[in-house]
């Protein structure tokens, strides 16, 4: 389990540090795409619960990466309200967006091939389903995600290129809050107790599978949101530290694997 101290946050700003000097004019950013629900868009939760306006840049934690990193990576946000694992939504979010439009599986190969070419994909899935029109188990929902990395590791390739897949983590969901906004009780009944499992359902999955998991549920505590489905703005920050320590290395040891040199 990804559990990160102080010191190795101070350890990971000097090794970012370095990494942007390392940058030099013959090598491209890092490309990461951030692919997750309304905790990635940046959802800002409200005594009034629906509808809502986003966090700005400097508070998401996609935003917060960004910068902590200077110009040694390029994060490319791909967060949709209600996105699930591998589910059509029958009840979505209103407006144009069908049914499919949900469902992470869907859209992900599009995406991975759109954006190409990726050094890593962050995945920021699995609250969604706890939505009690699933009925999903922790395990469940762990599958689901261990589909989408399935996904990433198949893209190599993809529409005539030579890019290869990005490396893939998994964003863990932290557990929710106690106190549900009266607009969200009734579609996430019995959803706090099945988050409490879930971070260690996705550990298992991906020992199983091989990829890395990143908990941060140690530091965030539950989510503490008003609405108790939506980060705080304290929660996007100890998402993004976590997050830089784990790419620190690899950016200060190796320029971009997708970087065509002459």
């Amino acid at each position: 389990m990804k559990r990160l101290s102080t010191q190795a946050l101070v350890m990971a700003t000097a090794l970012s540090a370095g990494a942007v000097a390392a940058q030099s004019q013959d090598t491209d950013p890092v490309r990461i795409l951030a692919y997750g629900d309304s905790n990635t868009w940046g959802w800002i939760a409200s005594t009034d619960g629906i509808p809502t306006q986003r966090l700005s840049p400097s508070e998401r934690w996609t935003g917060q990466l960004a910068e902590r990193h200077g110009g040694a990576v390029v994060i490319i946000e791909n967060g949709l309200n209600l996105r699930t694992t591998d589910l059509d939504d029958p009840v979505g979010g209103g407006g144009q967006l069908a049914s499919r439009d949900y469902n992470g599986a869907a859209a992900l190969p599009g995406l991975l091939a759109a954006n190409a070419p990726l050094d890593h994909v962050i995945i920021a899935l699995g609250q969604n389903d706890l939505q009690a029109q699933y009925n999903r188990s922790p395990n469940e929902i762990a599958a689901g995600i261990g589909s989408l990395v399935d996904t990433v590791r198949r893209s190599a390739g993809e529409i005539g290129t030579t890019y290869p897949a990005p490396d893939v983590i998994v964003l863990a969901p932290i557990p929710l809050g106690p106190d549900l906004h009266p607009d969200f009780t009734e579609g996430w009944r019995g959803a706090q107790a099945k988050s409490q499992g879930l971070a260690a359902a996705i550990q298992r999955e991906g020992a199983r599978a091989g990829f890395t998991v990143i908990d941060v549920s140690a530091e965030t505590g539950p989510i503490e949101g008003i609405d108790g489905l939506h980060f705080s703005v304290r929660q996007h920050s100890v998402i993004a530290d976590n997050l830089a320590t784990y790419f620190a290395q690899a950016l200060a040891e190796t320029a971009s694997p997708n970087t065509v040199t002459e």
